[in-house]
């Protein structure tokens, strides 16, 4: 990280400092509900696997037999206020107007409500008044200290993180707000077990380690086993943040990745780009075009 960026990132610090002391000594009102709420965030900027975590907590809390509803900024979706994106029912909203994680939440947490609402307070007010649910789980919640939290989980996926070595939103220390703490894509470092000692020694709560697992590949009209990406060429394409672990866990199902294309997280698809790519593919050697199950809602 170079002297510029570095310098910015203290600034910004230095103002989330005096916002979250103004959160700790009582100065900012932190808003109680009485319903319990768990915060699955981060303390860096995207790709630490929010999305596949929030499902998988919110499929636990099912599995438990409680009541969940999830509720999400929805980050450049086309709608403003409060909105449900889908209830016990079904899907309502457009991906455009929840957003592609939010829509993505949606699809996977059948009979889950899914919410977005920017500010949260209000869409766990919604969520009460709707679905009186047994427990509110936050995407990306850590630094929205107005809604007080039962439970925060803090994921972070790179031993950078430990040294102030890469952005982030807030320092390392801040870190002593979690009550759990989740190191994700542990398998990509050959010293894991040594980075989750660090981690371990450096915060004073549970520390757990997670990876992803390629359960099958799918297109619009059949779904396939993952032995089918052994010893084959394939090209990748992904709107992600941090898309190195894609590439790493397309690898190591025993594919060769020979062409990327890799975008900005969130990114949109225009139909010039994809026809552009996949002309691109065809004449190629390439057996697969692979794409994650966020970009596939929006392509």
């Amino acid at each position: 990280m170079n002297v510029g960026i570095r310098g910015l990132q203290k600034i910004f610090h230095f103002g989330t400092q005096i916002r979250n002391y103004f959160y700790n000594h009582g100065l900012f009102r932190v808003h109680e509900i009485n319903v319990p709420v768990v915060s699955v965030g981060n303390i860096t900027f995207g790709g630490t696997g929010k999305t596949p975590t929030v499902i998988k907590v919110a499929e636990e809390i099912r599995n438990k037999g409680f009541k969940a509803v999830v509720i999400s900024r929805g980050y450049k979706r086309w709608s403003f206020f409060s909105s449900i994106v889908s209830d016990t029912e079904k899907i309502r909203m457009s991906l455009r107007r929840a957003g592609d994680e939010p829509y993505l939440l949606a699809d996977k947490l059948k009979g889950i409500p899914v919410l977005v609402s920017k500010k949260r307070i209000n869409g766990a007010s919604k969520a009460i008044k709707k679905f009186n649910p047994d427990i509110i789980l936050l995407d990306d919640g850590f630094q929205h200290r107005k809604l007080k939290r039962t439970v925060d989980i803090v994921l972070i996926d790179s031993p950078e993180i430990l040294s102030n070595n890469t952005l982030m939103r807030e320092p390392v220390k801040n870190l002593r707000r979690a009550d759990m703490v989740v190191f994700t894509k542990y398998d990509q470092f050959k010293n894991a077990e040594e980075v989750h000692q660090q981690m371990v020694d450096r915060v004073s709560c549970p520390v757990f380690h997670a990876r992803y697992k390629l359960l099958r590949l799918k297109n619009e009209h059949e779904e396939q086993p993952v032995s089918v990406l052994d010893k084959q060429t394939v090209w990748l394409m992904a709107g992600i943040g941090k898309p190195d672990y894609f590439k790493h866990t397309i690898e190591q199902a025993g594919s060769y990745v020979s062409r990327t294309f890799f975008y900005n997280d969130h990114a949109g698809y225009s139909r010039w780009k994809i026809r552009r790519i996949l002309k691109k593919f065809e004449s190629s050697s390439a057996k697969y075009l692979i794409t994650t199950e966020k970009d596939w809602y929006k392509l």
